[in-house]
């Protein structure tokens, strides 16, 4: 099943490829059936979705406009795995669209893959809740506090030993979003975010001392294809440019540019933060650019201590910016 917003997105974008504005006949998409059409038909209905159609119609048709012809469009859909995770959208069986709207987040690993295996997936996986790992003496005693102040105090004295239930009785004894100054488990809460935040960064850099590991971090993180370049038709969700961009492949890349340096810091906020930040240099200008983000490393579902974090990476610099992110 494709959400909502997903078909309005895509689909839409695909009609202004076509140039297709008549919503009483289905055109022929290939990995579009009679259900994603009524689906798209159906929620053109709701307010919500009328700005984010027009705007991906709109950004089909000026695309559309450079193709000298559009023999066929395969709208990708659930079928990610043949062409990339990123790809959505493939004209004329070689030209390959990842469409971003609304978003700044560059991925969403768990934290041991992110810090500890620098998003690679063929190194060993390290068990354990990250956030335990990083700040253990920060942990055990907010969790102290945390049975305290809620008035737990039968639950276990190890943290270690609680269980999913009880975890799930201690989430909800406390306030849920951000807590009010003056709450007596903030400095505790906050101690152990400053305590993952400078572990994760320190596990991190030392994972990117080798240039071919953190060059190879930078393809991952910011998803380039190994011998085939693809195309990025989006908008930011914070700066709300709108962007249509050539992904250049990594082989192109690496003729053109090389990671100069990467650096990993704690950022100070309320929940813990990595700040990130590549060095690139253009081989043929010689002249250097930076890239830069954060991630943030936090609970996904309330506070609870029987639960592994996330750590989404977002990107601060705009994607034009990205060294082999090209305009077209």
């Amino acid at each position: 099943m494709v959400n909502d917003s997903t078909v309005i997105r895509e689909i839409g974008f695909c009609l202004g490829l076509l140039n297709h504005d008549n919503l009483h006949s289905m055109p022929p998409i290939e990995g579009m059936d009679i259900s994603h059409w009524d689906q798209l038909v159906r929620n053109l209905d709701n307010p919500k979705f009328e700005e984010i159609y027009e705007l991906c119609y709109k950004q089909g048709r000026l695309f559309g406009k450079d193709l000298y012809q559009t023999e066929s469009i395969n709208w990708v859909a659930n079928a990610h795995s043949r062409f990339g995770k990123q790809i959505d959208i493939v004209v004329n069986h070689d030209m390959l669209i990842s469409l971003k709207h609304d978003s700044d987040i560059l991925y969403n690993p768990g934290p041991d893959l992110l810090f500890n295996r620098n998003l690679d997936e063929g190194k060993p996986k390290t068990n354990g809740l990250w956030m335990y790992r990083m700040a253990k003496q920060e942990y055990e005693e907010f969790y102290y506090q945390a049975i305290t102040v809620t008035g737990h105090s039968n639950f276990p004295t190890d943290v270690e030993q609680l269980s999913s239930e009880e975890g799930y009785i201690l989430r909800k004894s406390m306030p849920g979003r951000s807590w009010k100054r003056d709450y007596p488990l903030l400095p505790y809460y906050q101690a152990m975010n400053d305590r993952v935040s400078f572990e994760s960064a320190r596990i991190w850099n030392q994972m990117n001392q080798n240039i071919a590991e953190t060059t190879e971090l930078f393809f991952n993180l910011f998803r380039f294809l190994g011998e085939q370049d693809y195309y990025l038709v989006g908008r930011s969700k914070r700066k709300k440019s709108e962007f249509m961009l050539r992904v250049i492949s990594r082989q192109e890349w690496q003729s053109r540019y090389e990671v100069v340096d990467f650096q990993a810091f704690h950022r100070p906020a309320g929940q813990a933060e990595v700040g990130w930040e590549f060095t690139i240099q253009d081989l043929h200008s010689m002249r250097k650019s930076t890239v830069c983000g954060h991630v943030q490393v936090r609970w996904s579902h309330g506070k609870n201590f029987t639960k592994n974090c996330e750590s989404k990476v977002y990107l601060d610099s705009n994607h034009s910016e990205i060294p082999g992110y090209d305009s077209f």
